[in-house]
């Protein structure tokens, strides 16, 4: 029994000594795990501040050309271009804005892009609202969105729907709608002058037209002048701009607004006769319904009242045909028959 009780305490002693040793190379392999760990996030720490650019110390007159900038450092310049919502007649405008600002910029392809995308809404979104954020994809949405918008000929036509659906003004002393008339009127011009059609080709039905829109007072003023003709459209634009800066001075010099609207006239009431007095209804005296007077009655001078409508009974005082309060009989005897 003591042998085995040895042998038993040798065993356990050396399983013991067994997982000690082992509990010692887990510990050692763990520690070296966690070295080489935080030797590869120093050395990735190491490269990401390596790759950081060092910024630039401010230059101050500089008269040398400055090296290009990189893609990434670069900074648009800070103008707003509007939104191109698929107006025919703002593509031009539009594309010039984007075209300086960030088509012809230093970025990559996939950056402008990103750009037009933002600045495209409505129709004209949905023209590259499905095509990738690519590099090869700018292309195409630039080539689709000229092949749609940049047309001469649908632009011009536009412009002369335009000016035909000019609305008149009626008002001569309504400045405002005058000058967006004139101003409407002379930027559909200058537009078509840009897309080479000359204000003669057209002037002469024009003129015609715009003397049709404008006020009578306006018309009447070209009409003094028998040297104007409508078809001199120079002649009949310059006038109507003479005539909204004489009435834009004039109403300068008046300061005062527009006319506040008079008020109504007061209707007169209508008439409603006097109430019957007390001894009139003591009586039962009322007046002659034949000699009711109609609210409508024109003549002021008659006086309505007791005095004035004829009374049909006996005079509770005296039996005599008048009214009780035009009985003779004075007071006290009044008071002694009505007791």
């Amino acid at each position: 029994k003591i042998l085995k009780k040895k042998e038993k305490e040798e065993e356990k002693r050396k399983q013991e000594q067994k997982e000690e040793e082992r509990d010692k190379r887990i510990l050692a392999l763990i520690q070296q795990q966690v070295m080489n760990q935080a030797t590869i996030t120093r050395d990735i720490i190491t490269q990401v501040i390596a790759a950081i650019p060092t910024p630039q110390a401010p230059v101050v007159n500089v008269t040398a050309a400055a090296p290009p900038q990189s893609t990434h450092s670069m900074r648009l310049p800070q103008r707003q271009i509007k939104h191109f919502k698929g107006d025919i007649l703002e593509w031009t405008q539009f594309w010039e804005s984007f075209n300086a600002a960030i088509h012809s910029s230093t970025l990559t392809n996939v950056q402008k892009f990103d750009y037009l995308k933002e600045y495209l809404k409505g129709e004209a979104n949905l023209i590259v609202n499905n095509l990738e954020l690519t590099d090869a994809n700018y292309q195409v949405a630039t080539d689709e969105l000229t092949r749609r918008y940049d047309k001469k000929q649908v632009m011009i036509d536009t412009h002369f729907n335009k000016l035909h659906t000019l609305q008149p003004v009626k008002d001569g002393n309504d400045v405002p709608a005058l000058r967006s008339f004139q101003l409407n009127l002379q930027s559909h011009m200058n537009a078509l002058e840009t897309l080479g059609v000359p204000t003669t080709s057209f002037g002469g039905l024009l003129g015609t037209q715009l003397i049709k829109l404008i006020p009578s007072s306006l018309k009447l003023e070209w009409a003094k002048s028998e040297s104007k003709k409508s078809t001199d459209i120079e002649g009949v634009t310059k006038f109507i701009g003479d005539q909204i800066d004489a009435t834009e001075r004039f109403n300068r010099i008046r300061g005062v607004e527009k006319e506040k609207p008079s008020p109504a006239p007061k209707q007169p009431k209508p008439f409603s006769p006097a109430l019957a007095t007390a001894s009139q209804l003591a009586v039962g005296a009322k007046s002659n319904p034949a000699l009711q007077v109609k609210p409508t009655l024109k003549s002021k001078s008659v006086k309505f009242g007791p005095s004035w409508m004829e009374c049909e009974r006996p005079c509770i005082f005296c039996g005599q045909i008048h009214w009780p309060t035009r009985c003779p009989k004075d007071l006290v005897e009044k008071k002694s028959i009505i007791n």
